[in-house]
């Protein structure tokens, strides 16, 4: 487990790479701010979809259920996961701290870990930077990877045939965690999210609409095969694609045949 430095006065705690990480009120399909972010607005979520605020369910055997006191991640035939996709370039190299925060029968457990984020992508599989399955009582696929196609991610999840109870999780830069601390004989959430301010960094992600299973990506945060940026998003029912060129031109391009081919319907240069 990651090194807690967190003191009671709660100074030092560090920023939380994640979005929408609080899990505890309800979620705001209420209308009164409450959290999770949940502008899809069911309670429930099942199979391989995009569910809460810049979450999916990483597989078909998830349930995610909205409670007042946590989310649940309901594992079924096979196991489910909870995922959101991260920004990888600022963390290359760097060390990060993994902190989840769950309850097991009543009683509020922390697991952490650090790991150091690669600097190239695996050739094929996944990379994992750091894994906390064996501190999470019936917990799979819990921890921070990064995939054969560039893509680093954070997961919680279920194994196969049981529920594993939610409240927050944290990504940070560095190998101390401050994701909450202990007061007594119970630990408690460090600092309290900003509704606000969470409202507006989910609002400046986005989907990529060409990947059923992509998740919501930070502004930026993808490149095509030939290192470009790009952002996709969705007009009615068509697909289109900001790509910056090699050039430095702001290329406006359209999916033409559901495939990933794209034609440039519109090129900008700078002035």
């Amino acid at each position: 487990m990651a090194t807690s430095k967190l003191p009671k006065d709660r100074h030092g705690v560090n920023p939380n790479i994640l979005d929408n990480w609080y899990f505890v009120g309800g979620g705001s399909q209420q209308g009164g701010q409450q959290f999770p972010l949940n502008h899809r607005g069911q309670t429930q979520y099942i199979g391989s979809l995009q569910s809460l605020d810049r979450w999916f369910n990483n597989g078909a055997g998830t349930t995610i259920t909205i409670n007042s006191d946590r989310i649940d991640i309901t594992g079924g035939a096979s196991a489910g996961y909870l995922a959101q996709y991260i920004g990888w370039g600022s963390l290359k190299g760097k060390p990060v701290t993994y902190s989840i925060l769950y309850n097991d029968a009543g009683t509020l457990k922390l697991a952490s870990g650090t790991g150091t984020v690669p600097t190239s992508a695996p050739a094929s599989g996944t990379t994992t930077v750091t894994n906390l399955n064996s501190q999470i009582t019936n917990g799979t696929g819990c921890g921070v990877y990064l995939n054969s196609s560039g893509k680093l991610f954070a997961q919680i999840g279920a194994s196969s045939g049981y529920t594993v109870k939610y409240l927050a999780v944290k990504l940070e830069v560095g190998t101390d965690q401050t994701l909450a601390w202990m007061n007594g004989s119970t630990y408690v959430i460090s600092e309290a999210p900003n509704y606000t301010e969470q409202l507006e960094r989910c609002f400046t992600s986005f989907a990529d609409s060409n990947d059923s299973n992509s998740g919501f990506y930070p502004a930026g945060g993808r490149v095509n095969s030939s290192g470009n940026p790009y952002i996709r998003f969705l007009v009615d029912s068509d697909k289109y694609q900001f790509v910056i060129a090699s050039n430095g031109n702001l290329l406006i391009q359209k999916n033409i045949n559901n495939a990933d081919t794209w034609t440039t319907v519109g090129e900008y240069a700078h002035v």
